[in-house]
């Protein structure tokens, strides 16, 4: 059986968690504020509902749901316990991944399409992103090296 260790708090725990903090508003403000720019965008220029703004609409929701995750973490980050850190390496990786795409994604020269590219935010959230899962793992390896065993053993390895 797996039990959740808890060692006690460092002040690289708590420094995460308020870097998970940040990390969450940044992301849960930024997914909200582009699914309300793309909707209302779409509605004024009365944009056919097609697979390129679900896939804007989507975006939003990408941002969104990892801040919301690391937002609830936060309080169990600053305890100390190490299955937080994973879940949110778990799901922040998958949101810089999918932001690192979006930065050599091709924009027609001469678009002048409000939806065309994704821009300074793009590089501004996958630097905010990076920033995050640097502090995160720098807190989290110690952590697993001053824990006196791991979940994933057998007991009497």
């Amino acid at each position: 059986m797996v039990t959740s260790r808890l060692v006690a708090p460092h002040s690289s725990c708590k420094l995460t968690a308020v870097a998970a903090t940040i990390e969450g508003l940044l992301m849960m403000i930024g997914g909200v504020g582009h699914l309300v720019a793309i909707v209302s965008v779409a509605i004024s220029q009365n944009k056919p509902y097609d697979f390129r703004l679900v896939s804007l609409i989507a975006t939003g929701g990408i941002l969104a749901y990892p801040g919301m995750v690391n937002l609830a973490l936060s309080r169990w980050i600053w305890r100390g316990r190490e299955w937080a850190f994973g879940v949110s390496a778990l799901c922040t990786i998958p949101l810089l991944a999918y932001l690192v795409l979006l930065l050599f994604a091709r924009i027609p020269p001469d678009s002048t399409d409000p939806f065309a590219g994704a821009g300074d935010s793009a590089r501004t959230t996958v630097l905010i992103n990076g920033i995050y899962l640097a502090v995160l793992f720098s807190a989290w390896v110690p952590l697993r090296r001053r824990s006196s065993s791991s979940p994933w053993r057998m007991s009497g390895q």
